[in-house]
């Protein structure tokens, strides 16, 4: 457990690999578990290599304290579709947001890994890249874990490549899509409006009809 040298968070820690290895989420979800049962209160969040990671060469999760994310909170107010049921766990469909999302819920924790391997199987990866783009959210609370799996379409949204002036520099991971819109530059900050944080979250992650396409490719 490492401080994070540019906390966003009062307490925000970053978890690494002792071994030199790429930013992948394949056989890595027990330890994201195993970290958030043993740090109550705090959340675990996976930014995939091209999903907003910082440092997507060297494999890592980071660490804040629970509340600090609006969607922890309100995740239960969106539509929630039951997609998988399994003895004390389910996976869900999350909508009622400018995206699309999966939420898996469970007290076993070898059932919210195969719930989640399932996942990851069927989503789809580019031919460049090693994994599936993905954000990933993980907390522990009253004997079950959450975990929120926001797929994504695309490492960045069409304002960070727009002409200057209208260009906003946004590149979101975990935070974003959690409710938390991180901006490195003051003058975004200033002129971005609800309407655009929509249009961005919209553009980077899936839509209903994408995950319409991923629950068909789950064998269930």
């Amino acid at each position: 457990l490492r401080v994070t040298l540019y906390p966003i968070f009062s307490r925000h820690f970053t978890v690494s690999s002792h071994r030199h290895e790429p930013q992948a989420i394949s056989g890595r979800i027990a330890d994201m578990l195993a970290i958030a049962e043993d740090l109550e209160g705090y959340t675990v969040f996976y930014n995939g290599p091209c999903c907003g990671a910082s440092a997507p060469d060297h494999m890592h999760f980071q660490v804040a304290q629970s509340g600090a994310m609006p969607r922890e909170a309100d995740i239960a107010d969106y539509a929630v579709q039951p997609l998988v049921r399994m003895a004390g766990a389910k996976m869900s469909i999350v909508g009622g947001l400018p995206f699309s999302a999966f939420l898996i819920a469970s007290t076993d924790g070898s059932v919210a890994v195969q719930l989640f391997d399932e996942l990851l199987a069927a989503l789809p990866t580019a031919e460049d890249e090693t994994e599936p783009k993905v954000n990933i959210l993980c907390w522990h609370k009253a004997l079950q874990w959450q975990m929120l799996v926001v797929p994504r379409r695309c490492h960045r949204p069409s304002c960070y490549y727009a002409e200057v002036g209208h260009r906003m520099l946004i590149s979101p991971a975990s935070l974003d899509v959690a409710g938390l819109m991180i901006m490195p530059i003051a003058d975004d900050f200033e002129r971005i409006t609800a309407a655009d944080i929509e249009t961005i979250l919209g553009e980077v992650c899936f839509d209903e009809s994408q995950i319409d396409k991923i629950v068909k490719r789950i064998s269930r």
